[in-house]
This record gives structure tokens, C-alpha cells and sequence, in this order.
């Protein structure tokens, strides 16, 4: 049943089914309501960004919507630099290489900003 509700919600954003399943097979254990209709809202509304770029970064829906997504692209806002880079270049690295070329920072400065801001204790 849940898959047959995902890809109806894949297929009502338009993006390719079937090359974001092969690549990421485990959207099928995420809710819909609870996980990926936040992440897509996020990503048009928030970002303005189009539902073709989960083609582009399937893996996209899989990362945290609070611990990773939003986070970094308040940051790029707050440092006012590179919010339209591409959803990989802006989510697939570690912290310290986000901070350090993605945002023109330091790790120090990021950690520090996303405790301040938004409460989010650093991982350890």
C-alpha cells in the first residue's frame, strides 16, 4: 500500500518514478505526510527551488529535513552566499567542507551559528 501512495506522490510532482526509486529504493519506508511532503514543501516554498531537482538528488528526501536540508540553507542565507548552488553541492558533504567551501566559513562558525539559531546540539 505505501508504495503504491509513494509513487502516486512521485508522480504528482512530476519527477522521473523510476530513477528516483532505483536510486533509493528505502523511499518506500518513508511517510509521505511525516517526511517527504515536508521535505517538497520545504524545497519549493522555502528554497523556490522545482520538484526536477529530487531527479537530480533522489537522495534528497532521504536526508533530515531539520538536522540537514533546512539547516544549511539558512546558513547560506545568514552568510548571504551561494543559496543557489545545486542541492548536492549544498547537502552531500560533511560539515567541516560545507562550512569551508560551500559557505566560505569554518566549521567553528557554522556549529556555532546552527546552536544559536536554530538549537541544534552539534553531533558527536
Amino acid at each position: 500500500e505505501n508504495m503504491k501512495g509513494t509513487v502516486a506522490y512521485l508522480e504528482d510532482l512530476s519527477v522521473d518514478v523510476t530513477k528516483v526509486v532505483n536510486t533509493l529504493p528505502a523511499i518506500f519506508g518513508c511517510s509521505i505526510e511525516k517526511n517527504l511532503h515536508p521535505k517538497v514543501v520545504f524545497l519549493t516554498q522555502e528554497m523556490g527551488r522545482s520538484t526536477s531537482e529530487i531527479e537530480t538528488l533522489p537522495a534528497f528526501l532521504a536526508y533530515s529535513l531539520h538536522s540537514r536540508i533546512e539547516p544549511r540553507y539558512r546558513y547560506l542565507q545568514h552568510v548571504d552566499h551561494n543559496t543557489g548552488c545545486s542541492l548536492s553541492y549544498m547537502l552531500t558533504p560533511g560539515d567541516e567542507k560545507f562550512a569551508r567551501v560551500v559557505a566560505g566559513t569554518s566549521l567553528e562558525e557554522y556549529m556555532t551559528w546552527r546552536s544559536k539559531e536554530l538549537g541544534i546540539a552539534p553531533a558527536r
